[in-house]
């Protein structure tokens, strides 16, 4: 993550402190991946199915390791 050097150092603390939800995380993936590719997505728990018009799918799991 490139620091910003116009923000606070109070306003870089506060980003770094704060958590990302793995479910959060996957809707940005799939916002994301939209913007690029043509198929559908669908979303199941933790986790983001992609199938492509050609026959392809593909199953992206999120899990939080820590």
């Amino acid at each position: 993550m490139k620091k910003n050097s116009n923000a606070s150092p109070s306003a870089c603390d506060d980003v770094h402190k704060s958590n990302i939800v793995a479910q959060e995380l996957l809707f940005d993936l799939k916002v994301l991946l939209k913007e690029y590719y043509v198929g559908k997505f669908t979303e199941d728990g933790q986790s983001l199915k992609l199938s492509f018009y050609n026959g392809q799918n593909f199953k992206l799991q999120i899990e939080e390791l820590n």
